[in-house]
């Protein structure tokens, strides 16, 4: 395997991870909205709270009787997504660790050709030649010679991040509803 290869698979794999949890964080926010096919939109889900509060007469003040306070209910549709707070996560590093042997170097030649590279090392006096080099992941071939095998340490740290501007936006505007 070259080398190159090796650590673009890595790459990939921390990208697609990262990919991996912004699904669910978004999977996880559309479990408080019920989607309309036909209309191709989404509500949010609410439930119904009876809030009491002191009954006012036509001019605000309160009402009051011989117990105190007259109190009366207020009924008001509170989206769930209102009520609770939402963590979402992402990746912050990874670190890998493994034993890998160094195998020879390659000189690759680019194919001769009219493409953007080969054009571009031209005019840069360059040779339009790459080098690469080998390796062994299970560290039986070359300098750093390693009997281990195929063992990797692989360490993901996650970390809750912030919430979207999209969702607070939202937020408030269906807090200002109730």
């Amino acid at each position: 395997m070259k080398l190159h290869d090796l650590v673009e698979a890595i790459m990939d794999s921390v990208t697609e991870a990262q990919q991996r949890v912004e699904r669910q964080n978004i999977s996880n926010l559309l479990q408080y909205f019920d989607h309309d096919p036909e209309r191709n939109s989404f509500s949010p889900k609410s439930v119904e709270l009876v809030i009491p509060q002191h009954a006012t007469d036509d001019q605000g003040e309160v009402i009051m009787d011989e117990q105190g306070a007259q109190t009366e209910e207020n009924r008001v549709q509170v989206p769930l997504i209102a009520l609770l707070q939402l963590n979402p996560i992402k990746i912050r590093d990874m670190a890998i660790k493994f034993d890998v042997g160094l195998g020879e170097v390659e000189t690759l030649k680019s194919a001769a050709g009219s493409g953007v590279e080969h054009k571009l090392a031209s005019m840069m006096a360059q040779d339009p030649c790459r080098k690469v080099m080998n390796t062994d992941l299970g560290g039986r071939a070359g300098f750093g010679l390693s009997r281990k095998g195929r063992n990797a340490e692989v360490t993901i740290t996650f970390e809750s991040g912030e919430l979207p501007e999209g969702y607070l936006k939202v937020n408030s505007h269906l807090m200002k509803l109730f």
